[in-house]
C-alpha cells in the first residue's frame, strides 16, 4: 500500500488540543536512498525483527532479498524516508500553569 508523505499523520491535533500550544506548523522532509544489494541487507539486520528472526528464516529472507535485488537492471533497491517535524509556540499561560 502506497502511502504519500502528505497523508502520514502528524501529531498536529493533539497539539492545537492541548491548549497550551498556538501557531502549529509542520514540516515534512522527505529522501530517498539507493542501497546495492550488501547495504541493504545491512540495513535489514539493523531491524528488530528482522535481528529476532530465527537465523534459518533471516537466512531464508536474505537469499530472496539478493536474489530479488541482483535481478534488477541496476542491482540496487530505492528506500524513501519521510520525517515529520512538528513546531507550535508555547502560550505564556502554559508557562504559568506549569509552574504550580
Amino acid at each position: 500500500m502506497l502511502t504519500w508523505p502528505e497523508e502520514i499523520p502528524d501529531d498536529r491535533d493533539d497539539i492545537e488540543r492541548s491548549g497550551l500550544f498556538d501557531k502549529v506548523r509542520v514540516k515534512r522532509c522527505v529522501w530517498r536512498v539507493d542501497y546495492t544489494t550488501e547495504q541493504y541487507i545491512d540495513l535489514l539486520n539493523t531491524y528488530s525483527g528482522h535481528f529476532a528472526m530465527k537465523p534459518v528464516h533471516r537466512t531464508t529472507l536474505h537469499t530472496e532479498v539478493r536474489r530479488s535485488i541482483d535481478a534488477r537492471p541496476d542491482h540496487r533497491i530505492r528506500k524513501h524516508y519521510v520525517a515529520i517535524l512538528p513546531a507550535a509556540n508555547l502560550i505564556n499561560d502554559a508557562r504559568n500553569v506549569s509552574e504550580s
